[in-house]
This record gives structure tokens, C-alpha cells and sequence, in this order.
């Protein structure tokens, strides 16, 4: 079994890097946490602290859309390999 960390975070599209990160800041009062551009990707975390919600910019977001957990593990190679594995 990997070796969970314990934090999760959900990752959703969004159009708007910069529309996101403000709406679940002023409406939710989460704080921006990470961001890189260049990959079109940030995170905010919530108040609960271990969950975050990672936004991924895609501009073909349909209406309603998803999220993709993403559980962390302290060894990402080995986790892979043992899941692959299965």
C-alpha cells in the first residue's frame, strides 16, 4: 500500500487562472498557496489545511465540470511502481 501523507488535493479546470483564484478567495476566504504560470496550474488551500484545491487552466471547460483527486504519498516512485504493479 502507498504511503499516504495525508493531504488530497482536488483539481478542477478552470478558463481563468486569475477569475478562479479571486472567486474562491473573496466568496470562500481561501488563501493562494502555489502558482506557476508557465503550467497553468495554482493552489489554494482551504481552512481544514490538508486539502487543497488545484486549478489547471483548460479553455475547453464544458459547463459542468469535475475534479480529479489527487492523494499525496511520501515516495511517488515507489507508490507508482506498487500500483502499477496491481
Amino acid at each position: 500500500m502507498p504511503d499516504y501523507k495525508g493531504d488530497i488535493t482536488l483539481a478542477s479546470s478552470v478558463r481563468n487562472l486569475d477569475e478562479s483564484i479571486a472567486w474562491f478567495k473573496e466568496k470562500l476566504g481561501f488563501e493562494l498557496s502555489f502558482r506557476a504560470d508557465e503550467a497553468g496550474w495554482a493552489e489554494i488551500t482551504t481552512p481544514s489545511g490538508d486539502v487543497t484545491i488545484g486549478l489547471g487552466v483548460n479553455e475547453e471547460v464544458q459547463g459542468a465540470g469535475g475534479t480529479t483527486p489527487v492523494f499525496g504519498v511520501l515516495d511517488i516512485a515507489s507508490s507508482r511502481a506498487e500500483l502499477e504493479g496491481k
